[in-house]
C-alpha cells in the first residue's frame, strides 16, 4: 500500500488550523498537529504532540519533521501569553513567528524539502493594529524574500496573508492550499495574498 503523503501544523489548536487540517485530511494526508494545549481534532489520519516552542526541539519531533513523505510544514502559532512590555514582548514575537520556523528549517536532512508555509495576517497592511504584532508579522512576510541567503536553496517558504475567517476567505484559503497541493505555484518563496485573485507576491522592495 502507498504511504500517504504527511504534513506538520504547529500551533495546531487555532482557528485556521482547524481549516488546514480539515483540507489535508480530505486530500488523504497524514497530519501531525503540535501545539501546547491538548488535541484538537479527532481522526485516525491525525496525531497530536503536545509541545512548547519556547523549550528546546525534541529528538521526536526532529524526526517527525524529517519523516518520509512529508510535503508540508504549516506555522500557526499565536502568542497567547499577556503583554509584559515592548522589548520582552517584541522578542517573544520574533521567536514564534520568525526564529522558530529558521530553526526547524535548518533541522531538515538535505533529502527532505517540504513546502515551509507562515500562516500571516493582512493586518501587516493596515495601520490601525498592535505595532509590536504587526512588526513582527511584516518581518515574517519580509523574510522569505531572503531566505536562498540564509538556508539551503531548495528550501521553499509560504507566506499566506490570512484576513479574517469568514466563508469568502475559507474559500480563496481552500484554493490557495489546492494550488500548493498540486504545485500550481511559483517554485520560489512567496508572500500569497488572500485578497488578490491572482495570488501575486505582495511585494515589499
Amino acid at each position: 500500500m502507498r504511504e500517504k503523503k504527511k504534513c506538520i501544523i504547529f500551533g495546531a489548536s487555532g482557528k485556521i488550523s482547524k481549516l488546514i487540517i480539515k483540507y489535508f485530511i480530505k486530500k488523504n494526508y497524514f497530519i501531525t498537529g503540535i501545539s501546547k494545549t491538548s488535541r484538537i481534532y479527532d481522526s485516525k489520519d491525525y496525531q497530536h504532540i503536545y509541545f512548547d516552542i519556547t523549550k528546546p526541539i525534541s529528538k521526536k519531533i526532529i524526526k517527525i519533521i524529517n519523516q518520509k513523505n512529508l510535503k508540508f510544514i504549516f506555522f500557526c502559532i499565536n502568542k497567547n501569553e499577556k503583554k509584559i512590555d515592548f522589548e520582552k514582548d517584541f522578542i517573544l514575537m520574533a521567536k514564534y513567528h520568525l526564529f522558530f520556523p529558521i530553526k526547524v528549517a535548518k533541522l531538515l536532512k538535505k533529502r527532505n524539502n517540504p513546502k515551509i508555509i507562515l500562516m500571516n495576517s493582512d493586518i501587516i497592511l493596515k495601520k490601525n493594529d498592535n505595532f509590536i504584532y504587526s512588526g513582527i508579522k511584516l518581518l515574517s512576510s519580509y523574510f522569505i524574500s531572503f531566505t536562498k541567503y540564509y538556508l539551503r536553496k531548495k528550501i521553499k517558504f509560504y507566506s499566506i496573508l490570512m484576513g479574517k475567517i469568514n466563508s469568502s476567505n475559507i474559500n480563496k484559503l481552500n484554493k490557495i492550499l489546492n494550488k500548493l497541493n498540486n504545485y500550481k505555484i511559483q517554485n520560489k518563496s512567496i508572500n500569497i495574498n488572500l485578497d488578490n485573485k491572482k495570488s501575486i507576491a505582495v511585494k515589499f522592495d
